[in-house]
């Protein structure tokens, strides 16, 4: 009687996730935002949002693949709690109907997931904490990250390089209702939808624009001092953790890194990010790697290069297990059309 309850529960919640995300997707600000272009981008999310979803609240589901999903929808919440924090009250004063729909079904939607799925975000923080590697390599990733946000930090926060001092003037004359209208953030020709959306966002949320400049460094300094750490932990298992450190301690110090956080500039973001993206992709955490390469994609066009040829690296290592296991050239590409994380892939890219 459980399982029947809980496999409509999740069908259910499946629907209504689905429906959230079109939703919030699909309304603008204005009218004119629903030009082609933002159609298919859209309409790429809506889908792979819905896949997430009904993978994630399957009961065959795998643990980890509802704890990766768990995690997804507690960050959500917390930046749709900063959204209401930053941009609430703005929004009911002008009673912007379309904008109070998204900030509520959003809000509900992640706040839904994150109770459901609760018991997967505590397990995971207990094993991670009672495994003494983990713990270790965890508080050793928080300080290398720590120490070098502390090396960034300037009184008047980040300097600007290159291109953008163009941001910073188009940022400073965003309101939140730029945070609903996705063509009023693509400004320029290589900046896209959600490195402006995140700035717009901390801006709002800090009511200072070079504060939230550097928040958005120091995440991405927190970003990749865990994805170094841990991928070079897959990448070399059975070493000590001391190797490990060393390794994430030259990479966290190098000028790719520490030498470029006092900046602000577009190709940082995507560079602290590649790290966790293959972490991902070698773990086989699509949801993980999916969130990564969103961000990644949506950030700048070089974005596109890396999480596309990182989708192309795992389509061809797929095609070749299949090809050695003797499935023949058919029987490879019926599979591969058949594994849905592939039409995600396609969806991130368009």
């Amino acid at each position: 009687m459980n399982k029947i309850i809980n496999a409509k529960t999740g069908r259910l919640f499946a629907l209504v996730s689905f429906l959230t995300y079109s939703l919030s997707f699909l309304i603008g600000h204005e009218e004119e935002a629903a030009d082609h272009m933002f159609l298919f981008v859209k309409a790429g999310l809506i889908f792979i949002s819905a896949c997430l979803f009904v993978i994630s609240v399957s009961e065959e589901s795998s643990e980890k693949v509802k704890t990766c999903y768990a995690f997804l929808s507690l960050t959500v919440l917390i930046y749709q709690l900063m959204l209401i924090f930053a941009a609430g009250r703005d929004v009911f004063y002008i009673r912007d109907h379309a904008a109070i729909l998204c900030l509520i079904m959003w809000t509900l939607a992640s706040l839904i997931s994150v109770v459901r799925f609760r018991k997967y975000i505590f397990s995971f923080f207990l094993h991670a904490f009672s495994d003494k590697d983990s713990r270790c390599l965890i508080i050793a990733a928080a300080a290398l990250s720590a120490f070098v946000i502390i090396l960034s930090a300037e009184p008047e926060g980040v300097r600007f390089t290159w291109d953008s001092d163009t941001l910073y003037e188009f940022i400073y004359e965003r309101g939140y209702e730029s945070l609903f209208d996705a063509k009023l953030l693509t400004f320029h020709s290589h900046v896209s939808i959600v490195y402006a959306y995140l700035l717009v966002l901390f801006k709002l949320f800090f009511h200072n624009i070079r504060t939230g400049y550097f928040v958005l460094n120091a995440l991405c300094i927190i970003a990749a001092s865990y994805g170094m750490l841990f991928l070079l932990r897959n990448l070399v298992p059975g070493k000590k953790n001391r190797s490990y450190i060393i390794a994430d301690v030259m990479f966290m110090l190098s000028p790719w890194i520490c030498g470029m956080s006092t900046y602000h500039m577009y190709d940082y973001y995507i560079w602290c990010l590649f790290p966790l993206l293959i972490f991902y992709a070698l773990q086989k955490n699509w949801i993980g790697f999916f969130a990564a390469g969103v961000l990644i994609t949506f950030s700048k066009t070089t974005g596109l290069v890396v999480f596309g040829s990182a989708c192309i690296g795992v389509l061809s290592v797929d095609a070749w297990s299949y090809i050695k296991a003797q499935e023949g050239l058919a029987g490879t590409v019926k599979k591969l059309l058949s594994d849905i994380k592939y039409w995600c892939f396609l969806c991130v890219l368009i």
